[in-house]
């Protein structure tokens, strides 16, 4: 036999003992899903139920509760109702069948897109026991609290993958990592599992890794009626009256946009800021003057912290000939401490039903309604926004080779903030001046809306990239602030926003950027 022969022969029997394991591993994943079915004693769409309605409690380590939920089914279709325990902030998500959705305290709805989408989409498929109609593929096995899990990976079309850690005895999950290595990825642990019809068994209590914050379901009722109604998102509270489509005038300077608006009657000078997800948000100052509704105390969070704040209610805000009224908003605990002497920030709620366009070479901005306003994808760089945070989210690039979702925040200064995920886990480089003379300039003290501060470390990246658009060398720090929102999230500032004119048509979940002229 030829050399040749031996080396066609040997990988053909190389070839089967690997079609053989890889047999065997699905046969095995196959079989670790079999029994969670059985243990649980049932599958999503199998007629277990036609509707379904629970609720779900979120507890401290001392057992306070901190938020409810309240949940209702039918099929595919779901709506779940959330309030905040501190604030009385209500907050509805839902499932249309075919679109995710999710609203703000304002009853503002946006689509839910992109990654965030296809995590929620997992977290859902989870929940609802629809792993073990999906096709299985053991990973390594795992050892949690000091015993051996059979680790099955799952993944709808839609969704991101789940990593099932399985006990073999039972077929009881133990833990659940979504997205695995991922930028949504997160691990829960399942704590108890428990029965919301005689022999049907659903994940009745659970934590996130790391956390001691307890969440559990309980109440179920099966099989009611379910109106449509009940499955819908619900009306908004603050409503638009939309009385002028031309441009109104604002203010560009090197590190903000300034806009003028009118809140109960009482003249503002506000930062136009989309990293406001909080909406609104008005200085002591301006709350005496504008006499506003007190609501509830609460927190405000941002770079650096959190500070206390107010919930309040506003009658009207008029701006640019335009009226939002009955509008939820946050009060501040201080003032702003700049030259402008800000009245405060307009963030997401004003984008939020609206088509916002944004002239910065005009310094001119123009409120629409989107019943009646075409918006023309083809004026620039079109991108699909995701506003799952309520700050808008899109791909970008760093370095040519690093894969990001770009927070867009006008209201930060800076050009891009990255958290140490970045550096520590996926090798980002960036020029930083360690220098005596440097030093200083590149580890500046950064403070934001929180009353702390904490020390970045500055540089320049290679690149940045939005599509075809390459930004070389853009400034860029180090935040730890910033590594909240996710290991793959970095927070693109105005120093990078003003090369942009924009459309903002949240409605639809799209942005369009239009290059500047230099």
């Amino acid at each position: 036999m030829n050399f040749h022969h031996i080396l066609l022969r040997s990988a053909l029997i190389l070839a089967g003992i690997l079609a053989t394991a890889h047999a065997a591993l699905a046969d095995q994943a196959s079989d670790l899903l079999a029994k969670h079915k059985a243990f649980v004693g049932w599958q999503f769409g199998d007629g277990t139920f036609s509707t379904l309605r629970l609720r779900e409690t979120l507890r401290d380590s001392q057992q306070a509760i901190v938020r409810t939920t309240q949940i209702v089914r039918a099929g595919v279709a779901y709506r779940s109702t959330s309030k905040e325990q501190k604030t009385g902030d209500v907050t509805d998500a839902g499932f249309t069948g075919r679109v995710l959705w999710a609203t703000n305290r304002n009853g503002f709805t946006r689509q839910v897109v992109g990654d965030t989408e296809k995590a929620d989409i997992a977290f859902d498929i989870l929940f609802n026991e629809g792993t073990t109609a999906l096709l299985g593929v053991s990973e390594p096995s795992q050892v949690v609290d000091g015993q051996t899990y059979q680790v099955v990976r799952v993944k709808a079309d839609a969704s991101a993958a789940i990593d099932l850690y399985i006990d073999p005895q039972t077929g009881s999950y133990k833990r659940a990592v979504i997205d695995p290595g991922g930028e949504y990825e997160e691990t829960l642990d399942i704590l108890a599992y428990g029965d919301f019809m005689p022999g049907k068994k659903m994940i009745t209590r659970w934590k996130y890794d790391n956390s001691q914050y307890i969440h559990e379901r309980s109440d179920f009722q099966v099989n009611g009626s379910v109106t449509d109604d009940q499955l819908h998102p619900p009306k908004q509270s603050a409503i638009w009256t939309f009385a002028n489509n031309k441009p109104f005038p604002i203010k560009v300077t090197d590190d903000r946009i300034y806009v003028d608006a009118t809140v109960n009657g009482a003249r503002g000078h506000f930062i136009l800021d989309t990293g406001a997800s909080s909406g609104i948000l008005l200085t002591p100052d301006f709350v005496t003057r504008a006499r506003v509704k007190h609501v509830e105390n609460s927190e405000a969070y941002g770079l650096a912290g959190s500070t206390r704040t107010t919930i309040d209610k506003v009658d009207k805000v008029e701006i640019g000939g335009n009226t939002l009224s009955n509008v939820i908003v946050t009060s501040l605990s201080s003032n702003f401490e700049e030259r402008e002497r800000p009245d405060g920030l307009i963030g997401f709620d004003l984008f939020a039903a609206a088509i916002v366009t944004l002239d910065l070479d005009k310094q001119e901005m123009t409120i629409a309604d989107p019943a009646t306003s075409v918006v023309d994808k083809n004026a620039g760089i079109s991108a699909v926004v995701d506003l799952s945070n309520q700050i808008p989210t899109i791909p970008a690039k760093l370095n040519g080779s690093i894969d990001v979702n770009a927070m867009l925040d006008s209201g930060n200064p800076l050009e891009v903030l990255f958290g140490p995920a970045l550096i520590n886990k996926y090798r980002l480089t960036m020029l930083v001046d360690q220098s005596v003379v440097g030093w200083l300039q590149s580890h500046p003290v950064m403070s934001g809306i929180g009353a702390g501060s904490e020390i970045e470390q500055c540089g320049k990246l290679q690149t940045i990239s939005f599509g075809p658009i390459v930004y070389q060398q853009p400034p860029a720090c180090e935040s730890y602030s910033v590594g909240d929102f996710g290991e793959r999230r970095v927070l693109v500032g105005f120093d990078f926003i003003k090369n942009f004119n924009y459309v903002f048509d949240y409605p639809e979940s799209t942005l369009v950027l239009i290059p500047r002229k230099p």
